[in-house]
Order: C-alpha cells, then sequence, then structure tokens
C-alpha cells in the first residue's frame, strides 16, 4: 500500500496539514503516516544542562500522536493511520525516514511569517521540501477547502530530459485531477509548446508573457477554480540552489493554496 506521511510539530497549521494529508489519503487509496521529530532541549550555559529526558520528550510525542490518530479516524472512517516519533533534527530525520519508506508524497503545514522571522529563524517547510526528494504538499494554515479538481503545473520548460513526468502522472491521476500547464517569460510565444509525456493527462497548455515569475504564479493559483500548484525545482548547481530558497519559499509562503513540489 502506497504511504501518504504527515509531518506534525503540534500547531494550527500542523492539525490543519494532517486533515489534508488524511483526505489525500482517502482519495487516493494510500495509508496515513503521522510523524514527528523531536529535539533535547538543553540550556545555553557554558554547561549544558539537558532540561527533560529523552524518554519524557518520546512519551510526550507519542501521546499527542495518539490523540492526533484518534481524532482523523473518527473524521475518516476505514482510513489505516500509523504514528511514528523520531529524536533529532527534523529535517534529517524526515530524509532519511523518506529514503528508507519511498512514500507516496508528504504533507507539511505553513503559516505565513514575516521576512524578518525566516530571516532570523529559517523556515522549517522550505527546509523539508529542500532536502526530500518525494513529492512533497505544503499547505497553508488558513486553507481548508480540501477538494481535488484542477491543478496548475508550473514549468521553465528546461532540463526537460530529467522531466519528473512519471511522479506526476501518478498523484495527477490518482487524484483525477484536471491539468493546465503554464509557462512563463518575458517574451511572446514564437509557437505552440506541449510535453509529450504528459499527453494521457491531456493537458491544456498556456504560455504567459510576464517578468516577475512568481507574481504571475500566485496570481494565477489564486483563481478558485484552482486546488493545487505544481512546481519543479531544479538544483542542480549553486545559482539554482540559491534560486530554491527565493523562488520557492516565496511562492510556499505567500499562497493561499496548497504546492505540490517534485524534484526532477
Amino acid at each position: 500500500m502506497n504511504t501518504i506521511v504527515a509531518l506534525t510539530g503540534f500547531s494550527i497549521a500542523s492539525d490543519n496539514a494532517l486533515r489534508y494529508a488524511a483526505t489525500l489519503a482517502q482519495k487516493t487509496g494510500a495509508g496515513l503516516v503521522l510523524l514527528h521529530a523531536y529535539q533535547i532541549p538543553v540550556t545555553m550555559n557554558d554547561m549544558p544542562v539537558i532540561l527533560v529526558s529523552a524518554d519524557e520528550l518520546k512519551q510526550n510525542a507519542d501521546k499527542r500522536l495518539l490523540h492526533a490518530k484518534e481524532e482523523l479516524e473518527e473524521m475518516f472512517s476505514g482510513l489505516v493511520i500509523r504514528t511514528e516519533s523520531l529524536l533529532g533534527d527534523v529535517a534529517y530525520e524526515v530524509q532519511q525516514w523518506c529514503k528508507e519508506k519511498n512514500p507516496l508524497a508528504v504533507v507539511i503545514g505553513t503559516h505565513e511569517s514575516s521576512s524578518a522571522e525566516r530571516l532570523f529563524f529559517g523556515s522549517s517547510a522550505t527546509g523539508i521540501v529542500r532536502h526530500l526528494t518525494c513529492p512533497v504538499f505544503t499547505i497553508p494554515q488558513t486553507y481548508t477547502q480540501f477538494t481535488f479538481n484542477n491543478a496548475i503545473l508550473a514549468t521553465d520548460l528546461s532540463n526537460m530530459d530529467a522531466f519528473p513526468a512519471g511522479k506526476i502522472m501518478q498523484l495527477v491521476q490518482a487524484l483525477n485531477l484536471k491539468l493546465q500547464v503554464v509557462h512563463v517569460e518575458e517574451r511572446e510565444a514564437d509557437r505552440p509548446f506541449s510535453i509529450p509525456a504528459l499527453e494521457p493527462l491531456q493537458p491544456s497548455y498556456h504560455w504567459i508573457k510576464e517578468e516577475d515569475v512568481n507574481q504571475c504564479l500566485l496570481k494565477q493559483v489564486q483563481q478558485p477554480e484552482t486546488d493545487l500548484l505544481i512546481v519543479l525545482p531544479h538544483e542542480h548547481n549553486l545559482i539554482e540552489r540559491l534560486f530554491f530558497n527565493l523562488h520557492t519559499e516565496k511562492l510556499i509562503h505567500h499562497t493561499s493554496k496548497p504546492i505540490l513540489t517534485i524534484k526532477d
């Protein structure tokens, strides 16, 4: 059975993402795993002191995971749900878990934060997305519609030899989504474009002349009929890694709709 993994930090954003993940699992016929990673807090003194034992942290995490599981089981009858808690850095532990288990997708909740917050504290969502090779859904805290009808796939039409058609088709078909493929560029289209590997999905294609890619995509995804934005970040060199951080983080933190990130 395929698995959807929902990451939780027991926040409002996480709780909302759990419900989205359960809906996603039910829609795709997958099982659901609720995953929480925790770290041992220590004092920031000359002589570090452990404030809470690992056993206490695990007991608390498992108790809260069980409570979340029971709530979801009441809402989603028949859904197979498991829980797991991991000791360690969130991004690293989730990355290692996904390498071993190879889930269908990971789901994580997000909330809108200021530029200062992201500068000083970073973004756990973008940090996790940055390191995972499996598809990742990021769900805004305010998004509660949970419908799966229409998706927009944004592509820059580069590196097509590594285009992740298989991953895209698997999720689009499992969710029975109607797909629009969008390419944004400063110049006018000189000819129609298509992606042969996606033809079984019968998508529509749209070339949009616009200088600001992010603003254009944010505008497209805010359309009432759009349920999901799919983005395909590349990370083959330093420039692309920097672009990933700027481009993907801005989309994740400034849209009110879910984003599905699929690596090539």
